[in-house]
């Protein structure tokens, strides 16, 4: 009987991480030598990468390419994250990247975003009765449609919000969550956190600063799974 309990027991833990496994596997990453989008404006493809990420799904196929800045501006000191805010040195608006989705993809409020090209903006969560609960941080890339996004400057949070409904198709904008990464988190590394039930992918970007020593953001950008709302 103790013998048919360890056997049990042995089938449910090798049962258990194997789903954990097999989450974690069910994505993978590799180099996309290609050049950014001939969708975006040529002032934001300039600042971007040559290469970018592709991100595969579990049959290998694309489900999203990523292009991020070749090294992103900043604002006062660098520091670790304050109080809920992970990048306290980012100005709110500026352009992080470009995404490119091959599929339908719910973003972290569950709207759907329809296949295409779509520029990255660093935003902010509002601190207000309507987002508490929503996420520990308040660090967020709001997506915008490639052809209502054509300046590189920075967009003040409030236009930024409203340009982001844009792929969204609905009158909230289009966010996908920003966390942060450990400390041995390689670039380009899927994370799953199974019981947040959602997977994110590490990005990594220069940071431009008048400090000798070279800084970089490393930080984990949530494409599947969704916040309460």
């Amino acid at each position: 009987m103790r013998t048919m309990s360890i056997i049990v027991a042995s089938a449910i833990v090798a049962a258990l991480l194997g789903s954990s496994a097999s989450a974690q596997d069910s994505y993978s990453t590799e180099v996309l030598s290609e050049a950014p989008p001939e969708d975006l404006a040529a002032p934001l493809r300039e600042t971007l990468a040559e290469e970018g990420i592709r991100v595969l799904d579990a049959k290998g196929e694309p489900y999203l390419d990523l292009w991020l800045r070749k090294s992103l501006p900043t604002q006062g000191e660098i520091t670790g994250p304050t109080g809920s805010v992970i990048f306290p040195y980012l100005q709110v608006g500026e352009l992080i990247g470009a995404v490119r989705f091959a599929e339908d993809t719910g973003d972290y409020k569950d709207q759907i975003i329809l296949p295409g090209v779509y520029t990255m903006r660093y935003g902010m969560q509002p601190v207000d009765g309507n987002h508490l609960g929503v996420s520990k941080f308040r660090d967020y890339v709001l997506l915008s449609l490639p052809d209502e996004d054509i300046e590189l400057e920075p967009i003040p949070q409030d236009d930024l919000n409203a340009v982001s409904t844009g792929p969204s198709a609905t009158n909230h904008p289009s966010v996908f969550l920003l966390l942060p990464a450990e400390e041995d988190a390689k670039a380009s590394s899927i994370v799953r956190e199974e019981g947040e039930k959602r997977t994110s992918v590490v990005l990594t970007i220069a940071l431009e600063t008048d400090q000798a020593e070279a800084k970089a953001l490393t930080t984990q950008l949530v494409f599947e799974g969704a916040g309460p709302h």
